[in-house]
């Protein structure tokens, strides 16, 4: 099962997902891909917003099954602040789907 944390922090946001779906064979889990899309995603578009510099990546670990970011602005940036939150929003509301159809395979907790 994949298990996917998401917390909003004073300044930033902290997200991790870990596990395999088990879905299907490796290969053919279209869980595990939907989630690897999302969370290749998110890491992707937080890489750009932090050469900007709207956000800094404070912590980013990418392993097999595995990824874990934490991702902080400036206090009293509320532009990067906002960005940050609809980043984040969008790519949790396709984790959220997943969950209602894949219910067995995927957990955000």
């Amino acid at each position: 099962m994949t298990k996917i944390r998401c917390r909003e922090l004073n300044h930033g946001w902290f997200f991790s997902c870990e596990g395999h779906a088990g879905y299907a064979p490796k290969g053919r889990d279209i869980v595990c891909a939907g989630v690897s899309a999302l969370c290749m995603a998110l890491l992707r578009r937080l890489e750009e917003m932090s050469l900007t510099g709207m956000v800094h990546l404070a912590q980013c670990d990418v392993a097999d099954g595995e990824l874990t970011l934490l991702a902080e602005t400036e206090d009293g940036d509320k532009l990067s602040e906002i960005m940050l939150r609809d980043t984040v929003d969008t790519v949790m509301a396709g984790l959220d789907a997943l969950e209602e159809s894949y219910a067995d395979y995927i957990e955000i907790v």
